[in-house]
């Protein structure tokens, strides 16, 4: 590709990482879409945590107050083997493309694989000759054609390169993004324009902005693919004619599609904080029950979805903390240690998700024992994780050094033995699959070896013959937890969300929260932040709704440093999807949940409006964060 010189500063700052917390809102009263005309919003906010995906934005293209129609819109769910009809612009043509895959999402987005190409029948969109935004939600993957829109004399071309970083050319001149991660998902604005910089937006984060070559008033032939493995499930030009992007209006697209945008809001619709450091996984219930993980690049809030002690499917924000880890071995089962005579295989279509395939463990044909390895550093509360599935052999044995041995039916999900000074956590992930969590709590700094080992016939000890007799993923060691973590990598940071509280909560002396929640099936070691309405991160001036080390729910307040209220709920949420209304006024507090209605007085009242921050999840400060999920927030007068 071809660059001009004088962008070479511009594109060496464009792809740096992000940092976050970053902040992506304005304070200020919402646009009027966030408040029915003729209502008095303030003081009201609804959250609903439960839907994301293309399907909230409509086949319409609009940010902010720019509403526009698409010279090309592609959906992923239309797309069939042989033909992607646009829902705008015409339909494309392939052959054998694969279609229908899932993504992060909770509608009914799906995305298309683009080897093979899609290509138009002859000239499919007129691109428009002043401002164009070209939308992508994609899976990135290095060395990908994605998009080609020619015509006689020019085109416009988006490609990814070795490195991952996504650029768009357009004659001489290149547009790029940071480098994305292999198999993360991202949504990626170009936005183009002829008379002032030209932008590119990758989660809600604008980089520096180049200037772009004019006049694209000709019709284009489109071509979606051609070369790599990225995913897309949304494709969108949108000439903007004469429109302005005003200020948030991507970033608030971005916060539509990853649910964590509010139904009613009286003060700042976007939030003021969503950040992460790094990728993570967010792991969703597929149609036939099974959870599958999928990747999503860094400051996507993760919506998830999982099953509650009752089997019903929740769905919810995921907060997590920076972990404190020492092994973790996701991506490279051939990377295990083997044990005795052992072979790991890699099978690509045997996985947890896409990027994350599992190993299969294989008994060679001589005598004694048969599994993985790995060594784990440092001591203290440590738990080993890992997902397996059984093949020849229904059972396994995992052990920590130094702290004991359990053995786990994979079959039948259970738990057949363990010595005293270890806990083990198991968990139903369908198709076979189950993550096994050993915790130690006491475990010797240094090193201690951990193995996973085939039983058959009761023994560790038996002659092999070449099959399967288990697969294997995912194995990881986590400091200071109890209960194993989402897959995540070392540079994964704090996840963060956090509204503007002006305006959102009730400035007079009363008020009322609702929430949803959906705890892990274990203990804690700290209290886990719900919802948290504070003056900064003060924890002397606050109000929240938090889950206990035993397990119950807490409404609480404090200002000034002093107790307002302090009522628990005493009913046990440990792996429970739970609903709980908390309310106040000037003269008592209220906590309502699973049957028990307790109300208290309170010496002296709150003044809710001298709050800023509302953060969900995660606190920062005298919470630690949620273990589950958080579904609807709703907050009122």
């Amino acid at each position: 590709m071809l660059r001009r010189a004088s962008l070479a500063l511009a594109l060496v700052t464009s792809i740096a990482c992000s940092e976050g917390p970053y902040v992506i809102g304005e304070q200020g009263l919402p646009p009027a879409r966030y408040c029915p005309a003729g209502t008095d919003c303030r003081g009201r906010f609804e959250l609903p945590l439960g839907r994301s995906g293309t399907g909230v934005w409509g086949d319409g293209w609009t940010a902010g107050t720019t509403s526009r129609a698409p010279a090309l819109l592609l959906r992923g769910e239309d797309a069939t083997s042989t033909r992607w009809p646009a829902r705008t612009g015409g339909s494309l043509v392939s052959e054998g493309a694969i279609v229908a895959r899932r993504g992060p999402f909770t509608d009914a987005t799906r995305a298309v694989a683009i080897d093979p190409a899609f290509t138009s029948e002859g000239t499919l969109a007129r691109v428009g000759a002043s401002d164009l935004v070209i939308e992508l939600v994609l899976r990135a993957a290095a060395s990908s054609e994605v998009l080609r829109a020619e015509s006689a004399s020019r085109s416009i071309v988006v490609r990814s390169d070795a490195e991952r970083v996504l650029t768009l050319q357009h004659g001489e001149l290149v547009i790029a993004t940071r480098p994305l991660v292999e198999g993360a998902w991202y949504h990626v604005v170009f936005e183009l324009h002829d008379d002032r910089a030209s932008v590119v937006h990758v989660n809600g984060v604008a980089t520096d902005a180049i200037a772009m070559p004019g006049g694209r008033e000709e019709p284009h032939a489109i071509v979606v693919g051609g070369a790599g493995s990225a995913r897309v499930a949304w494709l969108a030009i949108v000439p903007l004619g004469d429109a302005v992007l005003e200020a948030g209006a991507l970033r608030e697209r971005f916060a539509a599609l990853t649910g964590v945008l509010p139904s009613l809001a009286g003060g700042g619709p976007l939030p003021i904080v969503m950040a992460r450091e790094g990728e993570a996984f967010v792991d969703l219930v597929e149609d036939a029950g099974a959870r599958r993980l999928h990747l999503v690049g860094e400051d996507w809030p993760r919506i998830a979805c999982r099953p509650d002690a009752a089997g019903e499917i929740f769905c919810g924000y995921l907060a997590e903390a920076r972990a404190r880890r020492g092994t973790y071995v996701p991506f490279d089962p051939i990377a295990f240690e083997t044990i005795g005579a052992s072979v790991v295989h890699v099978d690509e279509a045997r996985s947890i998700g896409e990027v994350v395939p599992m190993g299969a463990v294989r008994g060679a044909p001589v005598s004694g024992r048969h599994g993985v390895a790995v060594v784990l550093e440092h001591g203290g509360t440590t738990t080993f994780s890992f997902f397996a599935r059984a093949a020849g052999a229904g059972m396994v044995e995992a052990s920590i050094e130094g702290a004991g041995v359990a053995r786990v039916d994979l079959d039948a999900q259970l738990v057949v033995s363990n010595d005293p000074a270890i806990e083990v956590q198991l968990d139903d992930w369908g198709a076979g699959v189950t993550r096994v969590a050993l915790v130690a709590r006491d475990l010797a700094d240094g090193q201690h070896r951990a193995e996973i080992v085939a039983v058959v016939g009761g023994s560790t000890e038996f002659v092999g013959d070449d099959s399967t007799l288990f697969e294997v993923a995912g194995l990881q060691r986590e400091g200071n937890r109890i209960s194993p973590s989402s897959l995540v990598f070392d540079v994964h940071g704090d996840d963060e969300l956090v509204f503007a509280a002006t305006d959102n909560v009730p400035s007079a002396t009363s008020g009322r929260i609702r929430a949803r929640a959906l705890t892990a099936p274990v203990a804690r070691l700290h209290d886990q932040a719900m919802l948290n309405i504070s003056e900064g991160a003060s924890p002397g001036d606050q109000i929240n709704l938090y889950v206990t080390i035993p397990g119950s729910v807490i409404f609480a307040a404090s200002q000034d440093d002093v107790i307002r209220w302090l009522i628990p709920s005493m009913v046990d949420v440990d792996g429970r999807a739970f609903d709980v209304e908390a309310s106040w006024d000037a003269e008592s507090a209220r906590l309502v949940m699973g049957g028990v209605d307790d109300t208290r007085g309170v010496d002296t009242s709150i003044a809710s409006g001298r709050y800023d921050r509302l953060a969900i999840g995660f606190t920062g400060s005298t919470s630690g964060p949620f273990d589950g999920l958080v579904g609807a927030i709703g907050i009122g007068p």
